[in-house]
């Protein structure tokens, strides 16, 4: 049996219901009434169980006519609920699309600040060169599908969003673990897993000279590698934050350096020496062509450091 519910007509079927209800209670207690003696009675089981059924009848309608005015208001409660998913996912859908737009957008912003940043630093024509400068360069030269290693370090730390890589598996670099000395060694094994790559490690003078010796290994196994060495002629990092936190108190932080073009040469390798924003893309790209391993030395501005994060001011 089912009942046929509207919104109009609910408050009157849920009374017919409740009289219904009342009249057959009045009813099953009369009936129970007027044959107790029949269930008295232990020979008479066939019109005990007619008499028990005829009491279950009215019981079994009502119960159906219950459970149809109960799966009315469960109908009418999904429907509700699926009327204020449907209205949630509505505003949601706006909020993502405002969400992204806004994304988007910034996204656009900050594209455009840094396509005028990086344009502005291919104009720097100071001597000795900035860092900057130098990746300005990198990024003209340097194949789509070279596989660079980036050493800790306040010089390689500029080349972070300064150079562009397009293939995966191309960019190398142990971020702030601080493993000075990292990036030449990992670039030969870069260069031994993908020989036909172009490979091309950057250190600060610092760096390099922490795993400058493995250039014999190098040359023994012919691991065409090319490295870069920016030099500032000091511990780039450590000064940088002497500078922004005890406003110029230089200590421990200036080092010397031997010519590295020239150390190159000692240990059987290609050297170069560069001066002049001019030559950075015509040594890099007689060094990579030649497939040996080859050490590019460019002096750079002592005073040029990169911010360290912990001096950021963060809006509050």
């Amino acid at each position: 049996m089912c009942v046929a519910l509207s919104r109009e007509r609910i408050g009157n079927d849920l009374q017919i219901v409740r009289e219904l209800l009342r009249h057959v209670v009045r009813r099953s207690v009369a009936k129970r009434r007027a044959h107790a003696h029949v269930k008295a009675e232990p020979a008479c089981g066939r019109l005990q169980a007619r008499v028990h059924a005829r009491e279950r009848a009215p019981i079994r309608l009502v119960g159906a006519l219950w459970r149809s005015v109960g799966t009315g208001f469960g109908e009418r409660k999904q429907l509700r609920r699926r009327r204020r998913k449907k209205l949630r996912d509505r505003q949601l859908g706006a909020e993502r699309v405002h969400l992204a737009e806004v994304e988007l957008q910034d996204r656009c912003c900050l594209r455009g600040e840094r396509q005028a940043r990086l344009a502005a630093e291919a104009k720097l024509a100071a001597q000795p060169m900035k860092p900057q400068r130098v990746y300005a360069e990198l990024r003209r030269v340097l194949p789509p599908e070279t596989i660079v290693a980036l050493d800790a370090g306040a010089a390689p730390a500029y080349g972070y969003d300064r150079l562009s890589f397009a293939r995966p598996r191309t960019f190398l670099t142990p971020l702030d673990l601080g493993g000075l000395g990292f990036a030449f060694p990992v670039a030969l094994g870069a260069k031994l897993g993908r020989p036909q790559a172009p490979v091309v490690a950057i250190h600060g003078d610092g760096g390099y000279l922490m795993n400058s010796q493995e250039l014999e290994t190098a040359v023994r196994h012919n691991i065409g590698v090319v490295t870069i060495v920016m030099n500032n002629n000091c511990w780039g990092s450590e000064k940088a934050y002497q500078k922004h936190f005890y406003g110029g108190r230089y200590i421990g932080c200036d080092i010397g350096n031997p010519r590295y073009d020239q150390f190159a040469r000692l240990f059987g390798a290609a050297g170069y020496y560069v001066e002049h924003p001019d030559q950075v893309g015509d040594a890099v790209q007689k060094a990579l062509s030649e497939s040996s391993p080859a050490v590019i030395e460019i002096p750079i501005d002592p005073d040029e450091f990169p911010t360290p994060v912990a001096a950021i001011k963060r809006p509050e």
